[in-house]
């Protein structure tokens, strides 16, 4: 679940530009939108000195934040929200999920929830570390 939901992201915009506070907009992916755990634009949100316009999706590809993908906003989009907010920097974050796709499918096992640790296929570059936890690799 995501930190604010989009209305409530732009109601603490709308709140924090009324009080004074700089805008600045960020756009981007996962770095920007981590739902399971504070990301950095969480981080300089729980600093209270900007007012933050939050675009960033957990899972976009650069593709579609510029209007590359069919259905996708073009760049102008973002240029017009930059042009009417005026911010005093743009964080735009892009390109992990770009590069994760196809040219990936046959070298990633699918999800077995029946498979323990210890009945995963080995790779010959790593082995279970000597300690107690089966989940540590180290490099052989």
């Amino acid at each position: 679940m995501a930190r604010y939901q989009a209305s409530e992201r732009e109601a603490r915009y709308r709140k924090a530009r009324e009080y004074g506070l700089s805008p600045v907009i960020t756009e981007g992916d996962s770095w920007f939108s981590y739902e399971l755990y504070l990301n950095l634009i969480d981080r300089i949100d729980d600093t209270h000195r900007f007012a933050l316009k939050r675009l960033e999706s957990s899972g976009d590809t650069v593709a579609n934040m510029v209007g590359a993908s069919k259905g996708a906003a073009p760049i102008r989009a973002l240029k017009k929200v930059v042009q009417a907010e005026r911010p005093v920097f743009l964080f735009f974050s892009g390109g992990g999920n770009d590069i994760v796709g196809s040219e990936l499918r046959g070298a990633l096992l699918a999800y077995d929830p029946n498979l323990e640790p210890g009945g995963l296929p080995r790779n010959s570059a790593v082995e279970p570390d000597a300690g107690n936890d089966p989940h540590v690799l180290r490099d052989t």
